[in-house]
């Protein structure tokens, strides 16, 4: 009789061995929360380019942040170690984000070889012949300063603009350029969860207005506040639009508003001309420039339509002067001027 309910016992145990193994294999539905971008929608966590649930679990630990730890958190079935460190980043790391940095895309990278930026592995137009290593400079500066602050989260911005790129957006391409390049500027093999859920993308962007407003929104939509301070990082050619005409469209404080810029020499010998700053100077929200002129091939943009992440100031997004009054400033209250000391 001993020997019979040992043998059951026996029998019990490695069934539920087998039935554990198997649940903890991970399925074609899971996916990691290592994927750059992600964030919590409601009570399901999904990624930025899927709208797949992710499946968790939940677990509780009594630890502080000072220790690198937290009181709940989200895992996945397949990769609860990643998991821990997006649930350490989001409640620990999280609030202290206060500087938003904005790199404007020009231009979308196809290769697949990250060590050859060569201009034949870009989709660009003819009249951007020479430009690709200033696009691929404004991307290094961007990352010198996510490196040294920790304040800051970093916003790669621009849509799907280049036919032969496909859905590829100028963002997505820009972004994938710079996981790249972090681990030798990291001298690492790996790049720090941390940092990594410190870079977005804003893949709706189809002009150099919305350039400068979106990545805003999408800093309130991670981060639940606005920017305190906003830095773009662009070509030295278009520091006047940014500054002085931009900036002041969307009434962003001069004193907390900055822009750096690339090699100006470069800029220089290739003859590089801000051609747009007078069309925007007479049209201060481009309400006349037409988007399917070679910037939105996929015409994802209408004049009404809601970009995500902006609800807030949608009636910003969608403001145009009367005809004759195109310089007017937007007369509405925006939340940064209330958050936001002048």
């Amino acid at each position: 009789m001993a020997r019979r309910r040992r043998l059951i016992i026996v029998a019990t145990l490695a069934v539920v061995t087998v039935v554990l193994t198997l649940m903890s294999l991970p399925t074609p539905h899971m996916r990691y929360l290592t994927d750059v971008g992600l964030e919590e929608v409601g009570n399901e966590t999904h990624s930025n380019d899927s709208s797949t649930p992710v499946q968790k679990v939940e677990a509780s630990i009594s630890i502080d942040c000072e220790n690198n730890a937290l009181g709940k958190w989200n895992a996945t079935l397949d990769n609860p170690e990643a998991s821990w460190q997006f649930a350490h980043f989001k409640k620990c790391v999280l609030p202290g984000l206060k500087k938003l940095v904005v790199v404007p895309g020009h231009a979308v990278f196809v290769g697949s070889d990250f060590r050859n930026l060569s201009e034949k592995n870009w989709a660009t137009y003819s009249y951007q012949h020479g430009q690709t290593p200033l696009y691929v400079e404004h991307i290094m500066n961007a990352l010198d300063i996510l490196i040294r602050d920790p304040e800051t989260i970093l916003v790669f911005s621009g849509g799907q603009t280049r036919p032969l790129a496909g859905s590829l957006s100028e963002a997505e391409s820009y972004l994938r350029i710079a996981l790249a390049q972090l681990p030798s500027l990291l001298n690492t093999t790996t790049i720090p969860p941390a940092l990594k859920f410190r870079m977005l993308t804003d893949s709706y962007s189809v002009t150099s207005l919305q350039n400068t407003l979106f990545p805003v929104c999408r800093f309130k939509a991670y981060a639940s506040r606005y920017p305190e301070f906003v830095t773009v990082s662009g070509f030295e050619h278009k520091r006047r639009r940014f500054e002085e005409l931009h900036r002041k469209a969307i009434k962003y404080p001069r004193l907390r508003y900055e822009y750096i810029s690339s090699n100006g020499t470069l800029e220089r010998e290739l003859g590089l001309k801000d051609l747009m700053y007078d069309i925007y100077v007479k049209d201060l929200y481009g309400c006349r420039i037409d988007y399917k002129n070679g910037r939105d091939p996929f015409e994802n943009f209408g004049a009404q339509l809601a970009i995500p992440d902006c609800e807030e100031v949608q009636e910003l997004v969608d403001f145009c002067p009367e005809q004759g009054s195109e310089g007017q400033v937007y007369g509405g209250r925006l939340p940064w001027e209330r958050t936001i000391e002048k």
